[in-house]
């Protein structure tokens, strides 16, 4: 008996549509459009950068406090900057008969102990208050023995700003303690 269906020997060929292909490739491209977005971005900021560097914005330096430690050589010189711009570095201090360095207090690694050594430089970032104090960075002077109840003038040279001059009185360090130092950290009175 004959069958009712014919029998096919070859089934049919399955074609594939004549725009599976280039659907495929817009879902890749959809797939790699933010990293292909993020590329493009950092290479237009690089390319800026290049052709045009960023600008900083200029240093804005002025001494909040300046005093000096009376009756020693040397003696000590404590000042509070305030830098309300870009970054400086405090270079140097001119005062008329003396030697001034600069010092740092770093802690050294072999000790564990924290000790001044003398800074070509100090850094004065941009928008901070820079304290050089007891127990801190801070200025030694060598030559004169500062009186109390005198003045030491004082020129401030930075990397970047103009030359600042200071009228800094001369206190004993028990008075510079109690006006520089946090309450945790200021002597009794009488100790």
């Amino acid at each position: 008996m004959p069958s009712p269906t014919p029998e096919n020997p070859d089934p049919p060929a399955i074609t594939s549509a004549p725009d599976a292909e280039p659907g495929r490739r817009g879902s890749a491209v959809r797939r790699w459009a933010p990293v292909l977005l993020v590329l493009a971005g950092i290479a237009l900021v690089s390319g800026m950068a290049v052709l045009r560097p960023f600008s900083s914005q200029a240093p804005v330096v002025s001494v909040q406090e300046a005093y000096v430690g009376a009756g020693a050589d040397p003696a000590g010189g404590y000042l509070v900057l305030r830098n309300d711009g870009g970054g400086d570095d405090l270079v140097g201090v001119d005062i008329a008969g003396a030697n001034v360095a600069l010092q740092r207090r770093v802690l050294d690694a072999t000790t564990g102990v924290s000790e001044l050594r003398e800074a070509a430089s100090l850094r004065l970032p941009g928008y901070e208050e820079v304290r050089l104090q007891p127990g801190g960075d801070q200025l030694l002077l060598t030559g004169i023995t500062p009186l109390t109840g005198t003045t030491v003038s004082m020129t401030l040279r930075f990397r970047v700003s103009d030359p600042i001059v200071v009228e800094a009185p001369v206190l004993t360090y028990d008075e510079i303690g109690q006006v520089l130092l946090p309450p945790r950290l200021q002597v009794p009175a009488g100790s």
